[in-house]
């Protein structure tokens, strides 16, 4: 968890949250917030693809590219979610089960519940141009994951001291 504010405490009470201080976890930005007089908590106001407390806040329903991954940042009831939707190749997105070449390299769109890339590199280039780079003895394979966070917002009764949802 990284705070932006530098007098925000170390820990993550609710009960001691400061209205309009922000932190940044699991690359969603939550902000100290005040529903009604006796109810704050925490509301997620966007996305920072960097995860840092400085990075560049991705709004919610917006998408963003970076050099491996295009990323969407949404918002189902109280739950937001920042994950990859597509894969980049030199700059161009390619769908998930997509394969680019670029020379002795083989880049492959991936995913299992989560994106990746699988990015396979032959260690020669002693191979018949017409044998599959897979099939090709003396390769080296790598994996690139791409980013994922996800939360809930939450509310709580500073007089009762509970959890309102």
């Amino acid at each position: 968890m990284k705070f932006k504010s530098p007098k925000h405490p170390k820990s993550m009470k609710i009960d001691d949250c400061m209205i309009g201080d922000t932190f940044v976890m699991n690359y969603l930005l939550y902000e100290c917030h005040r529903w009604e007089i006796l109810a704050k908590g925490y509301k997620i106001i966007g996305c920072v693809p960097s995860n840092h407390p400085n990075g560049t806040v991705v709004q919610i329903g917006k998408k963003v590219k970076d050099l491996f991954f295009d990323y969407i940042c949404t918002r189902n009831d109280n739950t937001v979610t920042f994950k990859a939707t597509g894969c980049v190749f030199r700059n161009v997105s390619m769908a998930v089960g997509a394969r680019r070449y670029h020379g002795l390299l083989k880049y492959e769109c991936l995913s299992n519940n989560i994106l990746y890339i699988r990015e396979t590199k032959v260690l020669h280039n002693y191979c018949d141009k017409k044998t599959p780079i897979e099939e090709c003895p003396g390769i080296g394979e790598s994996i690139i994951h791409s980013k994922y966070g996800r939360g809930s917002e939450v509310a709580f009764d500073v007089f009762n001291r509970k959890i309102l949802n």
